[in-house]
């Protein structure tokens, strides 16, 4: 199991998430948030809470379903 939550979760990182958020465009977005208000520093922490939220929901998702497993016996 940890090594499928590995690809799931790189799947996340390193593609569209639901075909509408990247991390090329959510960091473009950024890009152009700190250029208009100069708060470098939020947008930043803001795209990484984004990426981290998403990453360890997929986590947990994982650790749910390999511990039902083991329940099963499957």
């Amino acid at each position: 199991m940890p090594p499928l939550a590995n690809e799931f979760i790189n799947t996340i990182k390193y593609s569209s998430i639901v075909s509408v958020i990247s991390i090329q465009e959510l960091t473009f977005q950024g890009l152009q948030v700190m250029a208009a208000t100069q708060a470098t520093i939020e947008v930043w922490i803001t795209i990484s809470a984004i990426y981290f939220f998403l990453c360890f929901c997929v986590s947990l998702a994982v650790h749910r379903l390999e511990k039902y497993m083991a329940r099963t016996g499957t």
